[in-house]
């Protein structure tokens, strides 16, 4: 802007000219309000640098706790099978148990039963001695 109008003192600017300058004062404020200071350019410089240091960080601790959660999804599948054949197993051992004890009881009876027919033969051969007189 130049100075004031010949014959004009600078307190008597017309409210034309006055307006003009506002709109454009507003505008330029306009335009400024949303640029950024230095400040927020090296807060923001500074986040990014974080950002990019911690990125791997990220990526590894993602990666390791997907590896985990797979490892504890197998370890209780493992954990299952380990159990279901342990019961397999101890319901086959009290099956042979039942089994061998129903076996030696068996074997008990069997001898006892050869130990009754020798002494029923025993006794038979005897009364069949005492009474053919072969022995007195």
């Amino acid at each position: 802007m130049q100075g004031p109008l010949s014959g004009q003192s600078p307190g008597d600017i017309p409210y034309g000219v006055l307006a003009t300058i506002t709109r454009q004062l507003e505008r330029l404020e306009d335009r400024t309000r949303n640029l950024a200071t230095r400040d927020d350019l090296d807060a923001l410089r500074k986040d990014v640098v974080a950002r990019d240091l911690l990125e791997p960080q990220l990526s590894l601790l993602k990666t390791q706790i997907a590896r985990l959660n797979d490892d504890r999804i197998n370890d209780r599948k493992e954990f299952e099978e380990d159990r279901l054949a342990d019961r397999k197993e101890f319901e086959k051992q009290v099956a042979e148990l039942k089994t061998e004890s129903i076996s030696r009881s068996d074997r008990l009876w069997m001898r006892l039963g050869q130990a009754a027919a020798f002494l029923a033969f025993a006794l038979s051969l005897l009364q069949f001695l005492l009474s053919a007189h072969i022995v007195r």
